[in-house]
């Protein structure tokens, strides 16, 4: 699975993968860049939310866990 970025760098996605490969000594990986131009640049809420989103698919959550991923979300 790619990580996911912005075209400034900021990695939005696979911060555990990047810090695995590092450990590993791998020397690339796959990077997937977010789609931003002049009229649409990605809030800190909307960074925020897809961060949130990213990590529900990834993630083995409690109930509780569950109930403040959403409570951030909404």
């Amino acid at each position: 699975v790619p990580l996911l970025a912005k075209r400034d760098g900021t990695l939005l996605a696979g911060h555990n993968r990047l810090r695995i490969a590092k450990e590993i000594g791998l020397t690339t990986v796959p990077v997937q860049y977010i789609s931003e131009n002049d009229r649409h640049k990605l809030t800190e809420e909307d960074e925020k939310k897809f961060l949130i989103k990213d990590n529900l698919i990834r993630r083995h959550l409690s109930r509780e866990e569950w109930i403040q991923v959403y409570r951030n979300l909404y």
